[in-house]
């Protein structure tokens, strides 16, 4: 566990503690040396690092110069590649010592190992958030869980004192009691105080939660949980590669929403009924318009008229068996077809096809035909379901059902779920403590792990603790490293946290705009293709422009010949393509600073259309 003290909060302001800054000394010429030597100190110097803002001082610029040029930094390898290293290092150390606190921290490093094959979203923001690159923010955002509380009550009595329901006002009433009781907001340990607050908030967020039950359909949990589902399912039918794409399961969600808002007394629910039939509808003729089923009957029908003497004894048993097994999905329902993964369907065709073919008659040759037509209808329900622009029209539902909730009772929206949320958080006595929070934070924190495992290794050596220090040295030079240029130029670093055969290393950096834009810089170094660096700008919700820079034309012709799958795919996640641009990095080439004022990422290159 790691120890919150001030001096882990200004960890990165001296050169003794943060080993990106002692090596940034080290490579500054005379002349750089002496321009930095121009503030008052250097405390001086490397707290303007820690700003908010983008400094544009000499110190600074050369600092971020040096960062960015620097082969040291350069060197330091793949971030994951090197944690692997430690994982498998500290495991094998593990084996032959009992350590509670280092098999404690193993484990979690271990989960902190992410496959690039299974890359999920969820994942991604929780490696963002426990990259290392924001420790010391964590404690600066660090707040008093008990004037949190009362902030909360506060907010909560404002927002119901809004609400025109009945049975809102006794609430009212026992939240100012809870606010006029001095012990619940004192720093008090005790254990039975803290029980005594549980006791105190239970009964209230119980009898809000009731309240919310009592409401209309439209304004329901349920309907909200339903909505969210559908959203998400419908804007991202392609996200999910290793899960196919399932029509019913969206019809299925819609016709339980529709049931919903049938029993709704609401005005507002008879429109949006109306609006999601019409989707409806076209879900209905999607799936009648799929030509699967008919082609499952045919092919059972015309495996069944084979003559199969000709074979041998044992391929005539096993083709029976398949025989059988086709006539079985011949007679499945529509979403049952849906819900079989087409790995196993091609496997269990491809079967088939072996199994036919010493016959070499004019039926197996029909056979091999219908086969491929059953594979391309597969594909039917979600090229119909793009094609007919429906998740373009739940969009649009969506941001209606969410305009008229909004317009309903205080005590249904959003905001009210996430007051209530934030409350029900303090009903754990653990969560009324200071600093408790934070503690249960830093345990995933990968700068805070790596920390504790040094700080543990130095304590109780092992047998392997000089290359198992080595190796902890080289990551949090890298995570002093990432911080440090998110510092200088006001936007995240990040460390790619994932790593395959064909990558010698990756980082991605992001920052948003003003003006609701967002940017994104992901640079790769590829072993067969060398350097390939991606700039992208997200604006107006889901519109995106991308640069491409590649280091070998060999990459630049692949992206090329791809590019209308590229935009197919963004496409399908919802992300419209405005503008792909395609450059070839050399010498010559400067790419544009993504994070830069008047960057506008339409205006550079030539773009490639497909």
């Amino acid at each position: 566990m790691i120890e919150i003290t001030s001096s882990v909060q200004l960890s990165l302001l001296f050169p003794n503690a943060n080993k990106s800054i002692s090596k940034i000394l080290e490579q500054a010429s005379p002349e750089q040396l002496k321009t930095l030597s121009e503030a008052k100190d250097l405390k001086a110097v490397l707290s303007q690092l820690m700003s908010d803002t983008l400094d544009v001082s000499k110190s600074n610029k050369i600092i971020l110069d040096i960062l960015k040029n620097s082969n040291i930094f350069k060197e330091l390898g793949s971030f994951p590649q090197e944690l692997k290293a430690l994982v498998e290092l500290l495991e094998a150390d593990t084996q032959n010592t009992s350590n509670s606190k280092l098999d404690k921290i193993l484990q979690t490093l271990k989960l902190s190992l992410l496959d690039f094959k299974k890359i999920d979203e969820a994942a991604l923001k929780e490696f963002v958030k426990n990259s290392g690159v924001f420790l010391e923010s964590k404690f600066i955002q660090d707040k008093n869980p008990k004037l949190e509380l009362q902030t909360s009550l506060e907010q909560l009595k404002t927002s119901l004192a809004q609400s025109g329901q009945k049975g809102i006002p006794p609430i009212i009433k026992d939240i100012e009691a809870l606010l006029k009781d001095q012990t619940i907001f004192s720093k008090t340990t005790d254990t039975k105080t803290l029980e005594g607050i549980k006791k105190d908030l239970s009964p209230l967020l119980s009898s809000i939660k009731e309240a919310v039950k009592g409401a209309d359909p439209l304004y329901s949990k349920d309907i909200q949980k339903l909505v969210l589902k559908l959203e998400n399912l419908s804007q991202a039918p392609a996200r999910n590669k290793t899960e196919a794409f399932s029509l019913s399961t969206v019809k299925n969600i819609v016709h339980e929403i529709l049931d919903e808002l049938r029993i709704s007394a609401k005005n507002e629910s008879k429109v949006l009924l109306s609006q999601l039939s019409e989707i409806q509808t076209k879900l209905t003729s999607i799936q009648k318009e799929n030509t699967t089923l008919p082609l499952l009957k045919t092919l059972s029908s015309s495996l069944q008229a084979l003559d199969l003497k000709s074979l041998e004894k044992l391929d005539i048993k096993e083709l029976k068996a398949l025989i059988e097994e086709s006539k079985t999905l011949s007679q499945m329902k529509f979403e049952d077809i849906e819900v079989l993964k087409i790995d196993e369907i091609k496997s269990f065709f491809n079967n088939i096809t072996d199994k036919v073919a010493p016959l070499n008659t004019q039926g197996t040759k029909s056979i091999f035909d219908i086969i491929e037509k059953i594979l391309s209808s597969l594909k039917q329900p979600q090229q119909g379901f793009e094609e007919l622009k429906v998740p373009n029209d739940i969009k649009n539902w969506v941001a209606s059902f969410e305009k008229e909730v909004a317009k309903g009772d205080v005590l249904f929206s959003k905001a009210m779920q996430t007051q209530l949320d934030k409350i029900s958080h303090f009903v754990s006595p653990s969560h009324q403590l200071d600093n408790k929070l934070l503690q249960e934070s830093l345990q995933k924190d990968m700068k805070a792990l790596l920390l504790g495992l040094e700080k543990e290794l130095a304590s109780t050596p092992t047998t392997n603790t000089t290359e198992l220090l080595k190796s902890v040295d080289k990551l949090l030079m890298q995570v002093d490293y990432f911080q440090l240029m998110s510092h200088l130029s006001n936007a995240s670093y990040l460390y790619l946290p994932y790593h395959w055969e064909g990558l010698d290393n990756g980082q991605f950096s992001f920052k948003n705009k003003k003006d609701g834009s967002c940017y994104c810089e992901i640079d790769l170094e590829l072993k067969e293709y060398g350097k390939l660096n991606m700039i992208l700008q997200l604006f107006e919700e889901n519109q995106l422009n991308m640069m491409i820079y590649t280091q070998k034309k060999e990459l630049k012709d692949i992206f090329k010949n791809n590019i209308k799958e590229l935009r197919a795919s963004l496409a399908a996640v919802n992300v419209m393509p405005r503008n792909i641009h395609l450059f070839e990095l050399d010498k010559s080439s400067k790419k544009p600073n993504p994070y830069g004022k008047g960057a506008k990422l339409d205006e550079l290159g030539f773009e490639v259309k497909g």
